[in-house]
């Protein structure tokens, strides 16, 4: 029987690939493999004996000459094309003219073409989709103190006038029912007055006085001019609600630094908060804002024409509704206001009596001053009609008691009417109304939260094949449970398997190999 004469290419190689397995390279094809192999610093033996796999090369040189090699690639072509990769392990020195290389198969790249992949759990991966709202499973990533990037308030509501709710209308005093106010019915009239009018509503608190009809004033408060479209003075009765649209443009930069990732453009990492300047806060996500709309995001205010005002803020096109009325937040009551109510003057109107008023009492003096003041005669007191300063007949009793009324009254000090809420200061302060902040974490937590998301991708925690290739020159996978198949020995591929359950990145560009700085933008 003849001896085969041996025929087994051998290649030791310098490689940038460690036996750690946590970077591989990929290629798009056996030949484009074999190339880039071929290309690397190398020692070539032809007519090797047969090399067996994981197993011993004795290899005929002094092992100081052949320490700087790492790697082996090596083809048994007696038997078969295939070329093998696997690592340099171990090197013994023998003599001089002989050292034991201990190897152990690179199982990526001996069987990289010869892998199928059926569907998995994905762990994490470099994702081919990078839209912004598709990927928001929690990191866990520290995000540190939150920081404000940008705070504005609403215009509409500084802009403020007073309201007055009267039964009867500053116009000659002329009495109102009922009308309709944002659909509300409403027992009187709505009049507004601003910085240009206030002298007229001076006016007209001052008439409702004279005129003893001041409990005609119902209500008097504050409220943003937008809810009182007028005629005039008159509020239009209307039966519709008013309502404010506003665009609040969407975050882009982290703190100014603008992120590779646009998970980070996402919740936790930034989002929006509404406040109300009295103590409401909520908090938005703009990933769920329509996306169809990537400048802006939505929001309305409508409000109704009420004392104290009623107003509502809400998301527009926000987690799937048109109008999300669930997400709302209310805006503080704007402050009821005080009116002088001449009490005096009005007993005297509504009373009919327009008489000067003195205190009686019991001496002579007096009670003659206050009879000569009603035009009642000496002849009246010399009578005797008078007992103990009251009037016995003639219905004089009537009229003492009708002046000491009077003076009762005169007594009484004016009334302030009305209430003040605790939207005063707010008020006056100009902070009661909408307040939004894009908020986000700073530049440093940024920075850590971003490289990481570069480094090893998104948590995507979904069954489907893993994204091996797709970016411009590194792809993180991360399994649980890897399922693969393939002509491949099964000690290798439960190995194989183990390399993707533990985590590992593919790099697509030999060149840039382990360079975290290049773009790794999808492709």
């Amino acid at each position: 029987m003849s001896a085969i004469t041996p025929q087994t290419d051998l290649k030791l190689l310098k490689c940038p690939i460690e036996s750690d397995n946590r970077n591989q390279l990929t290629f798009s094809s056996v030949t484009a493999q074999r190339n880039y192999f071929n290309s690397l610093p190398k020692l070539e033996v032809d007519n090797f004996t047969y090399q067996r796999k994981d197993s011993v090369i004795r290899y005929p040189a002094h092992i100081d000459t052949i320490l700087e090699y790492n790697y082996v690639m090596y083809q048994n072509e007696a038997y078969s094309n295939k070329w093998f990769y696997a690592f340099i392990t171990k090197m013994e020195y023998v003599n001089d003219n002989m050292t034991l290389i201990t190897i152990k198969t690179d199982v990526y790249q001996t069987w990289m073409f010869s892998m199928v992949w059926k569907r998995s759990f994905i762990e994490r991966e470099h994702v081919n989709d990078d839209t912004i709202g598709l990927h928001t499973i929690p990191e866990g990533l520290e995000t540190g103190a939150y920081k404000v990037y940008e705070h504005q308030a609403d215009s509409y509501n500084s802009q403020l006038c007073y309201i007055t709710l009267s039964t009867v209308g500053p116009s000659d005093l002329e009495s109102y029912d009922l009308n309709v106010y944002n659909g509300i019915i409403t027992p009187g009239v709505y009049c507004k007055w601003d910085t240009t009018t206030m002298n007229n509503l001076k006016t007209f608190i001052n008439n409702l006085n004279r005129a003893g009809k001041i409990d005609a004033l119902v209500s008097m408060f504050i409220a943003p001019q937008w809810l009182a479209e007028s005629s005039g003075v008159y509020v239009n009765p209307s039966n519709t609600v008013p309502l404010r649209n506003i665009d609040i443009t969407r975050i882009t930069n982290l703190d100014g630094y603008i992120p590779h990732n646009n998970k980070m453009l996402c919740y936790p990492y930034c989002f929006i908060n509404l406040s109300n300047a009295m103590g409401i806060v909520k908090t938005y996500k703009q990933e769920r804002w329509n996306p169809n709309n990537p400048n802006a995001m939505g929001i309305t205010m409508k409000g109704v024409l009420t004392p104290g005002g009623s107003i509502r803020v809400y998301p527009v096109n926000y987690n799937g509704e048109k109008d999300n009325f669930d997400e709302s937040i209310t805006l503080g009551k704007f402050p009821q206001v005080a009116w002088y109510n001449d009490l005096y003057t009005n007993w005297q109107t509504q009373n009919g009596v327009n008489i000067a008023g003195i205190p009686l009492t019991a001496t002579e003096s007096a009670i003659g001053k206050g009879i000569l003041q009603l035009g009642i005669g000496a002849s009246m007191v010399a009578s005797g009609n008078i007992i103990g300063g009251q009037f016995i007949g003639g219905g004089i009793s009537d009229i003492y008691g009708a002046v000491q009324e009077n003076y009762q009254h005169s007594l009484i000090p004016n009334a302030v009417e009305g209430n003040i809420n605790s939207g005063d200061v707010s008020t006056m302060m100009g902070i009661n109304r909408l307040h939004y902040y894009k908020m986000g974490v700073t530049q440093e937590y940024a920075k850590i939260c971003d490289r990481y998301m570069d480094l090893y991708g998104y948590k995507v925690n979904t069954v489907k094949i893993p994204n091996i290739t797709g970016r411009a020159n590194w792809n993180y996978v991360k399994t649980i449970g890897a399922n693969i198949e393939g002509n491949i020995p099964e000690e290798d591929l439960n190995e194989i398997k183990s390399l993707f359950n533990t985590g590992i990145t593919l790099w697509h560009n030999p060149s840039t190999y382990l360079d975290y700085s290049q773009s790794n933008a999808i492709i």
